[in-house]
């Protein structure tokens, strides 16, 4: 009985210690991804938008993290830039609504597409009869709108873009307003590459005074051409195929800056995504993690602005697209309550069964959905140029996006470590 006891003993520590180990290699990714996302979405980053070089800072520092890591990198840089237009606000942002002094990014922001403009105007509301009364339409063209500012709600243009017949000369008559303000449920932002001839205000529904008459307001942009940014490249050579790469992707850039007060964090889109590019880098640089293929990883600019990093790169690799045996692209991994949403599961069915397997084993994640291609993130034109690839993001959870709630200190990486986990057992089945 002693010597039994002795026994389970010894089990119960050697459990203890294993239990322990286990629970600060997991912690580790964790803090390192804290880490990551904490600095990446900090105000010296401007937003990793294009006001102060919000991208080149970020593009900095994940290069940085490369070079600590002993990523190799091709032509003597992690860089490769390319050229963007892009319309910003580096400056004054304000509205007042009858006597109401609207809070910029809580009660408005600026449209992607606004141009400069101040002044102050009556307001006059568009609504949905306009469009379904012949002769109301034809009074609204001969109206002078130059001391105007049209009020709508934002899906009122969508249902304007569905009527063909009116759709030209109706656009081109609201671009005679003096300005216009959209309402909308939530705010959230975007990039434009090219302005409109007028000033256009998001406003929060809640936020608006259906009753005032009056408006005053103030935008500032700039249109800046032909910005040079830059997609962020390294990688470890394998040890038995190393011309046979797994790619992992993330874009780093997100909405920057808005005016003098405010800047978009983009913790959750996409400082999460990168945070899973260094963890698993950081993995794979271990002497006794070192992968069988070549492992390629890429943090690419300019995705808000509509994938054009990730395009560039297709264009121009510094690799054989032909030599890539598979990529996982992360794009929204800060939640995962509801588990994780596979783009291009349908496509490439073996994989993401291969994906499934290993998750009803390991139990990472609560469930792993599938879904068809989709236009919607970096992997897309690897996908159109023959690569197998995923793209991966978090179901549940926190709903900020795109707005200026989408912070560090809210995000709480629910199943972050279990998709690390995937991945790094997803590759060994290559």
């Amino acid at each position: 009985m002693k010597y039994l006891k002795q026994c389970l003993g010894i089990i119960l520590s050697i459990t203890f210690h294993f239990a322990c180990a286990q629970t600060s290699s997991t912690s580790e990714v964790i803090k390192g991804a804290k880490k990551t996302i904490q600095q990446l979405s900090a105000p010296t980053m401007h937003g990793r938008g294009y006001i102060n070089n919000g991208d080149q800072i970020a593009a900095n520092y994940i290069k940085n993290e490369f070079k600590n890591l002993g990523l190799k990198n091709f032509n003597d840089s992690y860089f490769q830039k390319f050229p963007i237009n892009i319309n910003v606000f580096p400056r004054r942002m304000k509205l007042k609504v009858g006597r109401k002094r609207l809070k910029p990014g809580v009660d408005f922001i600026i449209h992607p597409n606004s141009k400069a403009g101040k002044g102050r105007g009556r307001l006059l509301w568009l609504d949905t009869l306009l469009l379904k009364e012949p002769q109301r339409v034809k009074d609204f063209l001969k109206k002078d709108l130059s001391r105007t500012i049209l009020v709508y709600k934002a899906k009122y243009l969508q249902q304007l873009q569905r009527n063909s017949q009116l759709k030209i000369a109706f656009f081109k008559k609201l671009e005679e307003s003096k300005a216009a303000i959209e309402l909308n449920d939530k705010l959230t932002t975007g990039y434009s590459t090219r302005p409109l001839n007028r000033p256009i205000l998001k406003v929060k529904t809640s936020s608006f005074d259906k009753t005032a008459k009056k408006a005053k307001f103030r935008v500032d942009n700039q249109f800046l051409q032909g910005y040079q940014t830059q997609n962020v490249i390294g990688y470890l050579e394998g040890q038995q195929v190393p011309d046979s790469f797994m790619v992992f992707t993330a874009h780093y850039d997100h909405m920057g800056r808005m005016g003098k007060k405010i800047y978009f964090p983009g913790a959750n889109d996409n400082a999460s995504g990168v945070a899973m590019l260094l963890e698993l880098a950081k993995h794979y640089s271990k002497p006794q993690n070192k992968p069988k293929h070549s492992i390629l990883f890429i943090a690419f600019g300019a995705e808000e602005v509509g994938l054009i990093g990730s395009y560039y790169f297709v264009k121009r690799p510094p690799i054989d697209l032909g030599n890539i045996a598979f990529l996982v692209n992360f794009d929204i991994l800060g939640t995962g309550d509801d588990g994780i949403k596979v783009v291009n599961g349908t496509v490439f069915r073996k994989e993401f069964d291969r994906l499934k397997r290993i998750n009803q084993q390991k139990k990472y994640l609560p469930k792993i959905e599938i879904r068809g291609k989709a236009a919607i993130s970096d992997h897309y034109f690897f996908t159109e140029n023959g690569v197998p690839s995923f793209y991966m993001y978090t179901l549940g959870g926190i709903q900020a996006y795109h707005d200026i709630f989408d912070k560090y200190e809210t995000l709480p990486l629910t199943k972050f470590e279990g998709v690390f986990h995937l991945m790094v057992d997803f590759v060994k089945t290559f």
